[in-house]
């Protein structure tokens, strides 16, 4: 091969070129390296202590500042309530059992699509068990008017680290054992019924009352709520109702969401009997238990989060859902023949799903 030849050929194929790292990133590289190599040394060297980590998290769950954390509630659906261990008390429990890592990397952000990509991960160094999750969390959220878009970058931070917290909660209950995790919660559970120390029974129902009714609920909503009279409250619905407050001060929740506002009738309003109306042509059959049943136990066998569950649905029927219970019977029919389907991971199945143009369907 000539000189000519051989500039020729390399001007048509050229030498790929290395990316560039700078000596910033290279140092932070080796940082990170040395850093999880320590931690891995420090794990075998020094192993838990089992039985000191179950004292502690007794002790701890036993304070009534933290079991006043523990617990979410919210409303899903019609007449559904969600409740549930909050990001604080998996985070408690992680530094108690010891020689665990966790948080949240974002992976991409896609401003044209309007969505962010985030991996929460939770990481046991001493026995290298290790639990991830990468979801796609679109910029907008769900009101009662309908999807709102977001477009302020504090608005879409907030919403992210709001979808990453419970993702990243999930992974740390995936690596903690289930008899600590499961203690934990009960402990918390017997500390809220049991209330502040020197505080009488009567008054913690007289200071949650006082409180909602501060918020503009009145004791009837709350009796409605609980489902019996104030008088009959038990210690275990008392803590409910303050678990559901915590809620509300946290503005996890909002006060429509919480106790929905009533609807007064026309007859309320006027004194006269409201007229008749025709009655409206049937529409499309409503989703039936048993399919409830079957994608509730299919969620299940995945470790599907309720959130991932109903985004999948929405995804495949095409358009918003408040809740599972809003599928009619024929689209959830279509939700569980693309479930059953499934080949592989969760992750991977969302990951496929959320590939596909929305306008090409996916039913």
């Amino acid at each position: 091969m000539t000189a000519v030849d051989y500039r020729h050929s390399q001007a048509a194929n050229p030498v790929p070129q290395t990316a560039r790292v700078s000596q910033s990133t290279a140092v932070e590289m080796s940082r990170a390296a040395a850093e999880v190599l320590a931690a891995i040394q420090v794990a075998q060297a020094i192993p838990r202590d089992v039985y000191a980590a179950r004292e502690a998290m007794r002790e701890a769950c036993g304070q009534l500042g933290l079991a006043q954390r523990a617990f979410f509630s919210f409303p899903r659906g019609k007449g559904n309530v969600v409740t549930g261990p909050t990001i604080h008390l998996a985070q408690e429990l992680a530094r108690i059992w010891g020689h665990v890592q966790y948080g949240m990397k974002q992976l991409r952000v896609d401003e044209g699509a309007g969505e962010t990509e985030l991996e929460a991960f939770a990481w046991d160094v001493q026995t290298n068990t290790r639990n991830s999750t990468v979801v796609v969390i679109p910029h907008r959220i769900d009101t009662k008017d309908g999807p709102k878009v977001l477009t302020e970058a504090r608005d879409i931070y907030d919403n992210n680290a709001n979808m990453g917290a419970r993702r990243m909660r999930s992974a740390i209950y995936r690596i903690l054992p289930k008899w600590f995790t499961d203690e934990a919660e009960g402990l918390c559970r017997e500390t809220l019924q049991r209330g502040e120390s020197g505080v009488r029974f009567d008054q913690r129902i007289e200071n949650a009352v006082n409180e909602f009714g501060r918020g503009g609920i009145a004791l009837r909503r709350l009796e409605e709520k609980v489902g019996r009279k104030r008088g009959e409250w038990t210690p275990d619905e008392v803590a409910d109702l303050e678990i559901l407050l915590g809620s509300l001060r946290r503005r996890e929740i909002t006060r429509d969401e919480a106790f929905p506002p009533e609807r007064v009738t026309t007859e309320e309003v006027t004194g006269q009997p409201a007229p008749v109306q025709r009655q409206a042509p049937a529409g499309p059959a409503p989703v039936r238990p048993e399919q409830l049943a079957a994608l509730r136990d299919m969620y299940a066998r995945q470790s599907a989060e309720d959130d991932e569950a109903l985004s999948v649905a929405v995804r495949i029927v095409g358009r918003d859902l408040a809740a599972l219970e809003d599928l009619t019977a024929d689209e959830a029919g279509t939700v569980i023949g693309r479930l059953q389907g499934i080949r592989g991971s969760w992750t991977e199945f969302v990951a496929a799903l959320f590939a596909l143009p929305t306008e090409a369907g996916v039913a």
